[in-house]
């Protein structure tokens, strides 16, 4: 692949992401290809993060059947979009979404869109800290305290099982040895893992459902919203768009991993197959947990798995699902780290050296971004206001806004007529979209 224009003035290479075929004189630095599996493990890992924990909720404000309709509906966005970025990059020979918007914006482009990526990951990694210690130590909603696994184990609170503790002892015992890799092949293996829980985590919400289904144990779930003629509700509504948009937001990550395969023209391939896993998950998991809880399914879904689930072996199961999807956003939070360093670093000095030879450097910018998250988590306690605000700015600049704009420039007349409509679409929804979920979210601090 080497090493591809960004533009006619020059070249660049991204930091912390390897160039494939290296002279033999240039520095070894461990780079190995990826197969078509492992980059379909990565890409569906940094997709379906903490979507899982985020969705079903969404289907308490919208009801079952539009629930169902927006995820395949982002799904399908979203899948347009990529393929937007993938077509553009092959015609400007941009090895990464950085180099497309240099292409056709310049450098506003590459700020805007750096930022972007900065204000969607840093709050992804407080977010994971977040329900990593909402789930192992439990969580307050509507002043009811739902327990976590480690005060379940120890029939109560004490000093180590408290958020503050949880949160700290999970970021440097834990994360911090993950988040010092400098490939993304590197966490091939905590990919595979990764994805193995959110299998496992499907497979036994299914069983539950199926068995309270056969044992007549399930009510009949909301399948429509309940509309009230006033403006709380109807701006309710919109607040859900920006949770999905959160939940695919991928975008940023499309070139580091693609730029990794054996074979290129696997990528079309690891798009579809990644995006299809991650919206049949979404879908079976946030219909199940809606189904089995109502209306009272959390924000948190994973708080309600604290509660007693009324199957067989239903202590076992609440704990693999805890911890099992503890584990599984531990094991996300490099790769989200991985494309904030490489972004900060590109963004604040382009001339550094890459931190993959710079360790002081890259020791010093690591240590700085978790101590950030720690007390970003620390401050913002709150999942659904990070969803919500990652999702109504940055997120859906990342997804909708940056490749709509770039089919409606189309400098190189690659586009179609249907897709330049899809793409006034795409900004058409996340303007509006953005606007009304910060305007609701304005509207319910001072009602």
């Amino acid at each position: 692949m080497g090493l591809k224009r960004l533009s006619s003035g020059g070249t660049s290479r991204s930091l912390l992401l390897p160039l494939k075929h290296l002279e033999d004189d240039q520095q070894n630095d461990g780079y190995h290809h990826i197969s078509l599996q492992s980059a379909v493990f990565s890409l569906s890992t940094s997709v379906v993060g903490m979507g899982i924990m985020g969705l079903p909720a969404i289907m308490v404000t919208v009801g079952l059947i539009p629930g169902i309709f927006l995820i395949l509906l982002v799904s399908f966005l979203t899948n347009f979009s990529i393929n937007i970025l993938l077509r553009y990059s092959y015609e400007c020979k941009a090895i990464s979404y950085t180099g497309i918007m240099v292409h056709a914006f310049g450098r506003v482009g590459l700020v805007f869109l750096k930022t972007c990526i900065i204000i969607n990951n840093f709050g992804l990694l407080v977010l994971c800290l977040n329900i990593i210690a909402d789930t192992l130590s439990g969580s307050e909603a509507s002043s009811v305290h739902y327990s976590g696994v480690l005060e379940e184990w120890a029939d109560g609170q004490t000093w180590w099982n408290q958020r503050t503790a949880v949160m700290f002892l999970t970021t440097v015992f834990i994360l911090a040895p993950l988040v010092f890799v400098w490939h993304t092949d590197h966490l091939e293996i905590s990919s595979t893992t990764s994805m193995g829980t959110v299998i496992l985590f499907v497979i036994i919400v299914t069983t539950i459902f199926f068995y309270k289904l056969i044992s007549g144990t399930i009510s009949m779930p909301k399948l429509f919203p309940t509309v009230h003629p006033d403006t709380s509700t109807v701006l309710s509504l919109f607040t859900v768009m920006p949770i999905l948009v959160t939940t695919y937001t991928c975008h940023h990550m499309i070139h580091p991993i693609l730029s990794q395969l054996g074979n290129e023209s696997d990528s079309k391939r690891v798009i579809t197959i990644s995006i299809r896993f991650c919206a049949a998950t979404y879908v079976i998991t946030s219909a199940f947990a809606y189904i089995l809880f109502g209306d009272d399914t959390l924000n948190d879904v994973m708080g309600n798995f604290n509660a007693e689930l009324e199957v067989p072996y239903g202590t076992l199961f609440k704990d693999v699902i805890r911890l099992g999807f503890a584990l599984h956003l531990i094991l996300v939070f490099p790769l989200l780290k991985f494309s904030l360093h490489m972004n900060l670093d590109s963004l604040f000095d382009q001339s550094a050296s890459p931190t993959t030879v710079d360790n002081s450097h890259f020791f010093l910018v690591t240590c700085s971004l978790l101590t950030a998250a720690f007390l970003g988590a620390l401050s913002v306690p709150d999942v659904w206001t990070i969803f919500q605000c990652i999702g109504s700015t940055s997120a859906v600049c990342l997804c909708f806004v940056f490749p709509g704009s770039l089919v409606l420039r189309d400098q190189d007349g690659i586009y179609t007529v249907r897709e330049k409509l899809i793409a006034c679409f795409l900004i058409f929804l996340a303007s509006s979209v953005s606007v009304m979920a910060v305007f609701g979210d304005i509207y319910n601090l001072f009602t």
